[in-house]
């Protein structure tokens, strides 16, 4: 890892863990996953149908530290309403989100959230 940071050696273990064995996706429904692409540092999905559900099965070995999702042929000009283990989350602090083009022009939504876990998390991913 290079950069600056203010934080010990040691905070940075679940980082470079989750970058390097990241959580694997399951229990996917209504989309298809290509994977974590780890030269983008993301989860990669396509969208099926306009809500789908997934989880991420993050253990201490394969910690979840900010994970990012890039959805292509996100059909909706809108963003996403976001669930997390069935709550839902208000664009923000929280999780960040914005609509990019892929390089055949069709919409891909890109989902960023502020979240860290050891254990399994579940999504839930809406058009608005």
């Amino acid at each position: 890892m290079y950069g600056f940071t203010d934080q010990a050696a040691t905070n940075l273990i679940p980082l470079a863990k989750s970058w390097n064995r990241p959580p694997t996706l399951e229990k996917l429904n209504g989309c298809e996953s290509s994977g974590y692409i780890q030269a983008e540092r993301a989860y990669q999905l396509t969208a099926k149908a306009s809500s789908m559900s997934f989880s991420l099965e993050a253990s201490k070995d394969r910690p979840m530290h900010n994970p990012c999702f890039v959805i292509k042929k996100w059909t909706n000009k809108n963003k996403c309403q976001l669930e997390v283990n069935g709550k839902a989350l208000a664009p923000g602090t929280p999780f960040r989100q914005g609509i990019t083009r892929d390089t055949d022009g069709t919409r891909m939504l890109v989902v960023w959230l502020n979240l860290q876990s050891t254990s399994p998390v579940g999504f839930t991913v809406t058009s608005d």
